[in-house]
């Protein structure tokens, strides 16, 4: 795969001119979203974005996100920062909420059962942590160069099956999940969806395959897309320790209520899933907040993660945009 930026890189957007200067994110030689400084102390980011809105999309495809610092911003100009991506929302304006003390698993934002994923996810730092909570991208372009090819040629093959299970097929779980009500409302919902239903006594459990590896149509380039440290516990536990274990994807799906199995119902070795830890790992750029930082994420490059943290955190987060991703032949079909 060739070079991202083309020689020495395309430079940053100065907010008080057209010329551009700037540099990007590095961790370890790795090339991360691009960083744009504002130059002066009362540069209102809505009204400069808004003339430039196009650039930083494109800058965001590029580099898979584009950070924004030292801009004037507060949490409702953020909202009207956030409407210049796209009307269209999956998520409004809202606070990220996690356990602090624990890492978030690699994911690209979206519904893995509705295949509806945002374009644009759009972090604003209202207050950075006193220590860690630094949001972790992995470009999709990286992690695909860093697998074996056997891997890719096997995910791209094949893709990733996503599997949830509930234990009491007449309870609420699924109901709330999906946002259906009756047994009939979710025949209704997994045919219209192409979701398969498995029951096994008071045992209910849905699957729905999706791509892992495609072509992304704007980067002419293969890129990994989903949510396999999400679902599957034997790849976000320790980073995959626990497939590490003889047996241990088995156990891991016997007690787990989501997991992974490759896109035809087999399963997925633990050596294709260190694999894909190697490679996440291979990719990563943390991106440590100051407050008023504003970061865009293409969510079609980047998958990302976040790390624990100390102190009184405040994050918000908007998703902008409605794709579904990926669709045949590994085109990006809008619903704009």
């Amino acid at each position: 795969m060739g070079s991202r930026s083309g020689g020495a890189g395309l430079k940053g957007l100065s907010a008080g001119t057209d010329a551009w200067h700037g540099a990007a994110c590095t961790a370890a030689g790795r090339e991360g979203p691009h960083v744009i400084e504002a130059p002066g102390i009362d540069d209102q980011l809505v009204e400069w974005a808004r003339r430039r809105v196009d650039v930083l999309k494109s800058l965001a495809c590029r580099y898979g996100g584009v950070l924004l610092r030292g801009f004037t911003i507060s949490e409702q100009d953020y909202e009207l920062f956030a409407e210049l991506f796209s009307t269209e929302m999956l998520l409004p304006c809202s606070e990220a909420r996690y356990d602090a003390r624990k890492k978030i698993p690699w994911h690209n934002d979206g519904d893995v059962w509705r295949n509806r994923w945002p374009e644009h996810v759009i972090f604003f730092c209202a207050r950075a942590a006193r220590r860690g909570g630094a949001t972790i991208l992995a470009d999709g372009r990286r992690v695909v160069q860093a697998l074996p090819e056997a891997v890719v040629e096997l995910l791209a093959a094949k893709g990733i099956m996503y599997c949830c299970r509930y234990t009491d097929a007449s309870g609420t779980d699924w109901m709330r999940d999906l946002g259906v009500t009756e047994a009939t409302e979710l025949r209704n919902f997994c045919e219209l969806h192409k979701i398969a239903i498995k029951r096994q006594g008071r045992e209910l459990e849905l699957r729905r395959s999706q791509p892992a590896v495609v072509r992304h149509p704007a980067l002419n380039a293969p890129v990994w897309f989903g949510q396999l440290f999400v679902y599957h516990e034997g790849a976000r536990s320790g980073h995959g320790d626990s497939a590490g274990e003889e047996g241990g994807v088995s156990r891991a799906r016997e007690r787990s209520k989501t997991v992974c199995l490759l896109g035809d119902g087999s399963e997925m070795k633990r050596e294709v899933l260190r694999e894909i830890v190697r490679a996440h790992e291979f990719a990563e750029v943390p991106v440590r907040w100051r407050s008023g930082d504003v970061i865009v994420v293409n969510n079609t490059v980047c998958a990302h993660s976040r790390e624990p943290y100390v102190g009184d955190r405040r994050l918000l987060v908007a998703m902008r945009g409605n794709l579904s991703y990926p669709a045949p032949h590994g085109r990006v079909a809008s619903s704009r």
